[in-house]
């Protein structure tokens, strides 16, 4: 990987032009290098092997990218600056990027909730998706992972709430409603190696890979799995990993770990 650096000095990461999306997913980071750090960026390489991370300085910059770099992305994570001004040009970006996902990679949960209404309804609503970067690293990973997965999931904090959902145009859905009116669910009884299971399992490590770093057996950890899904009242390790995502801080914090 080659690093370069801009006319102000902040590094850019950019990955070989012959990489192709078949060897790796290609996740672009545009945006400050005080938000998406080389150590940032390095850690999660080291994490998802299959993963390149390049990184750009400001929205234009994606039009210098050849054009085998632009087909090989699946992901743009946006800064909050970065993200406003994509939204304010992206009519002057290269049509090839309109099928690429885009992430906020957001540190406010005003600015997410703000980014969510903005785009309820319009065109962007299925292709603009969030990334907390307040969360722990493992929960971190665990968002990353189903947004490269494909799949959806709103952040609770970015859930529509009372005093937010007046300037939407459509009255806040049944889900919605009911997480705000409902009073939090206690956490289950985790024993603290299911907590441990549970939060590599969210960062998609296999059974086997989990049983080495934990020095368990392969068997052990199937049945902690297993216990894990039945408390969690989950069938696969993705409902599990997107549970972890938005408990796993508050289940880690009553664990006192």
């Amino acid at each position: 990987m080659l690093h370069l650096q801009d006319e102000n000095r902040n590094p850019i990461v950019k990955a070989p032009n012959t990489l192709t999306q078949a060897d790796h997913t290609i996740l672009i980071f545009l945006g400050n290098s005080m938000v998406f750090s080389d150590r940032l960026l390095r850690t999660l390489e080291f994490e998802f092997k299959d993963i390149t991370a390049l990184r750009l300085r400001a929205v234009p910059d994606l039009d210098d990218l050849d054009d085998a770099m632009k087909l090989a992305a699946d992901l743009i994570i946006f800064d909050e600056p970065s993200m406003a001004a994509y939204l304010r040009t992206r009519h002057m970006l290269d049509p090839v990027f309109s099928g690429v996902g885009k992430v906020l990679a957001y540190s406010s949960a005003k600015v997410g909730r703000d980014l969510r209404r903005s785009v309820a309804g319009s065109a962007e609503e299925e292709s603009v998706r969030f990334l907390p970067m307040k969360a722990s690293l493992d929960a971190w990973f665990a968002a990353l992972r189903l947004l490269i997965l494909g799949e959806t999931f709103v952040p609770a904090e970015l859930l529509a709430r009372r005093d937010a959902v007046a300037a939407e145009a459509e009255p806040p859905r049944q889900m919605d409603r009911a997480t705000e009116d409902t009073p939090q669910a206690p956490l289950p009884n985790l024993t603290t190696r299911e907590v441990e299971v549970l939060g590599l399992l969210s960062r998609g490590m296999p059974n086997k890979t989990i049983a080495d770093k934990l020095g368990l057996s392969e068997h052990t950890v199937k049945l902690h799995v297993h216990h894990v899904f039945g408390k969690l009242k989950v069938r696969n390790r993705v409902s599990a990993t997107n549970w972890y995502l938005l408990h796993g801080d508050a289940l880690e914090r009553a664990r006192g770990r």
